[in-house]
């Protein structure tokens, strides 16, 4: 969750995600997913940003 506070605190910074990623070292969609996520939550669309059940599977 820290990294996600990280991703929009450089957003509200810089105002580009292509700046954010690059300071991250993160891929620009996974800037963008996040930040649409954590604006979806604001504005009550979704209820949390990283949803309890998901699974991760991993070959």
């Amino acid at each position: 969750m820290a990294d996600i506070r990280r991703i929009v605190d450089l957003y509200e910074l810089y105002g580009s995600y292509k700046k954010v990623a690059r300071e991250l070292s993160i891929f620009l969609n996974t800037a963008k997913k996040y930040l649409r996520r954590v604006n979806d939550v604001q504005e009550g669309a979704v209820e949390e940003i990283l949803p309890k059940d998901r699974k991760i599977i991993q070959p």
